[in-house]
């Protein structure tokens, strides 16, 4: 069994022991023992490296026989309506329906021209007519009408 002598304590330099034993050299700062914890800045120099697939940034398409798709995955519609829960038709396909809290996401159009008809039981139909661009979303709040009630 062997044991320290009182005089080893003492000449400890805590500082360096704790630096060294508890943030180790593997971390960004250490302690050099001739000064304060100095910044390892070694990494800002090293050459960045992207990718080694190169076809990462080709469009989808590019490299087979047929054609490249006009299809955009953010162009779209963001659609609102008051009273929600309306059916929304965009070229005469139902999408789905408009909700309460969060606009119906309509996504993945082609750039060009398309109808919009936006229905719900007892209110007047809302239809117009849209150009949509090259990642262009369009927010529409449509306010529908309440039918006029005839009385007989």
């Amino acid at each position: 069994m062997v044991s320290a002598a009182s005089d080893d304590e003492d000449g400890i330099d805590w500082f360096k022991y704790y630096l060294d034993h508890y943030l180790g050299y593997g971390s960004p700062w250490y302690y050099t023992g001739l000064h304060a914890p100095t910044f390892d800045y070694s990494d800002m120099f090293k050459t960045p490296t992207i990718s080694n697939i190169q076809d990462l940034l080709k469009p989808s398409g590019s490299d087979t026989n047929i054609g490249q798709s006009n299809y955009y995955q953010n162009t779209g519609f963001l659609i609102t309506s008051s009273p929600p829960g309306a059916d929304v038709y965009v070229n005469g396909e139902f999408k789905g329906k408009t909700r309460t809290l969060n606009s119906l996401k309509v996504f993945g159009l082609e750039f060009g021209t398309y109808e919009l008809v936006i229905r719900y039981p007892g209110y007047s139909d809302y239809n117009r007519s849209f150009t949509l661009f090259h990642n262009e979303v369009l927010s529409i709040k449509a306010v529908l009408k309440p039918l006029e009630k005839t009385t007989g």
